[in-house]
């Protein structure tokens, strides 16, 4: 067997191993299988996935963006609109630059050994030991003695009207993309992922509000280190609306609108309506279901 783009892939594969999904425990899975001098199928759905969620859309991209914030804040370039759009596009510009090479290098790690193949498409399974590939170029039927399941997981889509609909709403992905730095963001969810980027868009200089449903701060922690993560991120600038409930998302002249329900904290006082200005909108990832097989 060969390592080959999917182009070079002959219509009908047969191997001692098929692994669904480029992921962490895809890619090292296939390396033990072929340093033994087994013959490996890796099917992954998109090209921009090779290494999985970590390197591409998780842990490494994320931390480099949170490194330019930081560098932002403690160099001054947040204060001004002009030096902010600056610093945030430069930090896209390296994210991405980092992701590629790093997307790059895992994809060499296995297509360059000469027992495992790599296939860009959707993988269906067709019997117990066979299965076949969606490629840009056609089917690719594989059979193999093993076969493995690596898709990982989607976010989790809260069911409020216009989320899914809304220009402007955003799951982490599509948040760590964007080209332009969002003057204002509402982050539904104090979970820590939705913390995290609080942190960093708040150091790029945007206007961070977290829409909290229940009463608590982070309640898992000991109430004094989640005290001091709060006070850490308001003086950032990071405003926190607990008793929140979101009820619906509507697209706004300069942003999207979203109107929220406020319970009163402790009180039996009645609920009160509010609409937040127009902004752009994320929820974190915090809840996953598996997916994209």
């Amino acid at each position: 067997m060969t390592s080959t783009s999917s182009t070079d892939v002959p219509s009908a594969i047969s191997a001692n191993a098929l692994i669904i999904g480029f992921g962490k425990g895809g890619k090292t899975l296939a390396a033990k299988l072929a340093s033994t001098g087994r013959t490996v199928v890796v099917a992954e759905a998109s090209a921009d996935m090779y290494g999985g969620t970590c390197i591409n859309i998780g842990c490494l991209p994320s931390k480099s963006l949170i490194l330019s914030a930081d560098r932002a804040r403690r160099e001054g370039a947040n204060r001004t609109a002009e030096t902010r759009e600056a610093a945030f596009e430069a930090a896209i510009r390296e994210k991405r630059r980092v992701t590629a090479m790093l997307r790059d290098r895992n994809y060499h790690k296995l297509a360059d050994q000469g027992n495992i193949t790599v296939i860009t498409g959707r993988a269906r399974f067709t019997g117990a030991h066979s299965a076949e590939i969606t490629t840009a170029d056609g089917p690719v039927a594989v059979a193999a003695d093993m076969m493995f399941i690596n898709t990982g997981a989607t976010p989790h889509i809260p069911d409020i009207p216009g989320i899914r609909t809304t220009p402007g709403v955003y799951t982490s992905t599509g948040l760590m993309d964007v080209d332009e730095l969002p003057q204002r963001l509402v982050i539904i969810g104090a979970g820590f992922i939705g913390l995290e980027f609080a942190s960093m868009f708040a150091d790029f200089g945007t206007a961070v509000t977290v829409l909290q449903h229940s009463d608590e701060f982070l309640p898992r922690e000991d109430e004094d280190v989640a005290a001091a993560i709060r006070a850490q991120l308001e003086s950032q600038g990071v405003r926190f609306l607990f008793g929140a409930d979101t009820k619906a998302i509507t697209s706004a002249d300069d942003g999207i609108r979203l109107s929220v329900s406020m319970r009163a904290r402790r009180t039996s006082a009645p609920k009160r309506v509010c609409a937040c200005p127009p902004t752009r909108c994320w929820w974190p990832p915090d809840a996953r279901r598996t997916s994209r097989a």
